[in-house]
């Protein structure tokens, strides 16, 4: 599919300073899998709906960072991660809210994998949060998937404070 990229090319991108990131609405936790093997530390969040997915996690070897409620602040300080990965739950985890995600250290790398951007919400939020952040994009496809669903696939560097 040309809206999915591949770990070694979103790497690339940032020429080996990725060390810790964070891995929004993680579900079963592969994503954090697949870095781990790469030597990358990863935090999967989770919410437990409908399966006991932090325990899963865990039993893979991935810390889960378990949330009970969306409106709860992510517990870490600005500029901590150097790559945040984000699927569907985006906006869940956003809230409406773009300084949620103030944890993405400069220059690090913010990659939206096929993030579902088929309803008006879904493109306020994107929106707003590249608008609050001034994220430069490294690489943006959209394309369409089953009829006339929308998917964006991003990679996106937040800028250096001046």
């Amino acid at each position: 599919m040309k809206t999915d990229f591949l770990i070694y090319d979103v790497l690339g991108l940032c020429d080996g300073k990725i060390r810790i990131g964070f891995d929004i609405s993680s579900g079963s936790g592969t994503f954090a899998a697949r870095m781990a093997e790469k030597n990358l530390n990863i935090i999967g969040n989770t919410l437990n709906i409908d399966a006991p997915f932090s325990e899963f996690i865990a039993t893979r070897g991935i810390f889960p960072l378990f949330r009970g409620s969306l409106d709860q602040r992510l517990p870490f300080y600005d500029n901590v991660f150097d790559l945040i990965h984000a699927f569907n739950g985006l906006d869940l985890a956003v809230s409406g809210k773009p300084e949620k995600l103030e944890f993405l250290k400069p220059g690090g790398l913010f990659w939206l994998d096929n993030f579902y951007c088929g309803n008006d919400e879904k493109k306020r939020v994107l929106t707003r949060l590249i608008a609050r952040f001034g994220y430069k994009k490294l690489k943006w496809v959209v394309g369409e998937k089953t009829g006339a669903e929308v998917f964006l696939s991003a990679v996106l560097q937040k800028p250096a404070r001046i």
